[in-house]
């Protein structure tokens, strides 16, 4: 799934945010994922450290099978590695 994101550059940081919902599973359930922290800093070789995190959750509608109804919520924590510029 592509999430698209809006960001802000300030100095040697970068800072993004975005979501994006489908829907999913012939439309009797909803995916979102939303970017809820992402914080990235440049050293001077361009190389690109810092962590993020997500919320992917997904929402069964009423004519998904009954032991599926409700909300299922996953957080995740990560840490970008070997983020280097290209030349």
């Amino acid at each position: 799934m592509i999430v698209p994101v809006t960001g802000d550059i300030s100095s040697d940081t970068l800072s993004i945010g975005g979501s994006v919902t489908n829907p999913v599973f012939n439309r009797v359930a909803t995916d979102n994922i939303r970017i809820t922290r992402w914080t990235t800093t440049r050293d001077n070789r361009d190389n690109l450290a810092g962590t993020f995190s997500f919320r992917w959750q997904t929402v069964w509608g009423p004519a998904s099978a009954p032991q599926n109804t409700g909300v299922r919520t996953l957080d995740y924590d990560a840490e970008l590695v070997n983020v280097f510029r290209q030349p």
